[in-house]
Parts: C-alpha cells; sequence; structure tokens
C-alpha cells in the first residue's frame, strides 16, 4: 500500500481535506461556541470500488490531509483507535489532473 500518495506521485490528482472531531469540550453544548478540534495524528485509508487499500495518510496537527492518486472512484476512510469515536467513510470521485476536497467530521463520542 502507498503511504501519502508515494506510489502515484506521477499524478496530479488526489484527495485532500480535513478531519475535525466533535464534541470536542467537555460539558453541555452551549449554544454559538464551536466545539470541534481538528483530528490531529490519525490514519487515513484510500479504498478502491472493492475496498482494496490503495494508500494511506496520517493528518497534520491541523487535522489536514493530502493523497495523491490517479483519477478514479475511492473511498476514504478513518482509521479511529477509539471504540467511541464514528467517521463516516467518504465517497469520493478524483478526476485527472483535480484534487477532490474531502472533509470529514467524526463523532467523538462525548456527551
Amino acid at each position: 500500500m502507498a503511504t501519502g500518495g508515494a506510489a502515484a506521485g506521477r499524478s496530479n490528482s488526489g484527495v485532500r481535506g480535513a478531519v475535525t472531531l466533535s464534541p470536542a469540550c467537555g460539558g453541555p453544548q452551549r449554544e454559538g461556541i464551536t466545539c470541534s478540534a481538528a483530528y490531529a495524528d490519525v490514519e487515513l485509508r484510500l479504498l478502491s470500488d472493492g475496498g482494496t487499500p490503495l494508500a494511506s495518510a496520517r493528518t497534520s496537527s491541523t487535522g489536514r490531509f493530502r493523497l495523491t492518486v490517479p483519477a478514479g472512484h475511492y473511498l476514504v476512510k478513518v482509521m479511529t483507535t477509539s471504540k467511541m469515536t464514528r467517521c463516516p467513510a467518504i465517497a469520493v470521485v478524483v478526476t485527472a489532473q483535480a484534487f477532490s476536497v474531502v472533509d470529514i467530521e467524526c463523532d467523538s463520542g462525548m456527551r
């Protein structure tokens, strides 16, 4: 499996975006107060339509990531280590010579 798009480095296309974790504040939610945080240093996997892992990357300290892959249909999956944290898998279509933007909001399970 390629990491960070190393095997597909010849391509000028891929997936980029950010992963956030919400809620990230303890106690009751307050109206008008944003309670999310960057989900830093978490692994993302890019899977083929058939579920085969093709590439992986880790989010930065600001929750950002970038995977360089050829045009195609993929699934972006956050590999959480916590049983409480839930992140949706996101289907994405990458076109030639472009980066598709995928922002993923994970549920921290904190209530």
